[in-house]
């Protein structure tokens, strides 16, 4: 039972990752730092894109899966020890390999630092902006992630001996 608390608890956190990142898109929050995307896709999309394939409804479904198995992962390595900073540091873990390993395939280069979309006009489905700001709203919904998995799961899981763990 615990696994499937812990994959709607993924699911939740990745709606909400999912939200801020649509606000951030189809906003300006021209207050607001560098919150605004530096993408017109979400990453998601992009890399199916990026691979030939079709984003949508693809890309939603991806999201969705990658946030209920990062719950499950999280609760199945700490169980009982789960807490809000081992799901931070989860949180810190996916972002680098979004970073290091997606953000290259998609075209972005290393933390946002690509030329193959340099020269892409800014309405184009995989050009990419400033580097500081993919790099910022990214982390910022990452570490949102692993906020709400950690403390959620912490307080809502059950285990072997009854008791939550709080």
């Amino acid at each position: 039972m615990n696994l499937v608390k812990a994959a709607i608890v993924g699911l939740v956190a990745s709606l909400l990752m999912f939200l801020l990142i649509q606000m951030s898109i189809h906003s300006r929050f021209s207050g607001l730092m560098a919150l605004h995307a530096a993408f017109n896709t979400p990453p998601s999309a992009a890399f199916l894109l990026s691979l030939g394939l079709p984003a949508k409804p693809l890309a939603l479904i991806l999201h969705f899966l990658y946030g209920a198995a990062g719950s499950i992962i999280l609760v199945t390595i700490y169980k009982n020890r789960v807490n809000t900073v081992r799901g931070i540091g989860f949180g810190m873990i996916l972002w680098l390999i979004m970073m290091l390993v997606y953000s290259p395939i998609i075209g972005w280069g290393f933390f946002g630092f690509g030329d193959s979309v340099a020269s892409l006009p800014s309405d184009e489905p995989l050009a990419l902006g400033a580097p500081l700001k993919y790099i910022m709203v990214t982390l910022f919904v990452h570490l949102i992630y692993g906020i709400v998995i950690g403390w959620t799961n912490k307080r809502w899981l059950v285990f072997d001996n009854g008791t939550s763990k709080n």
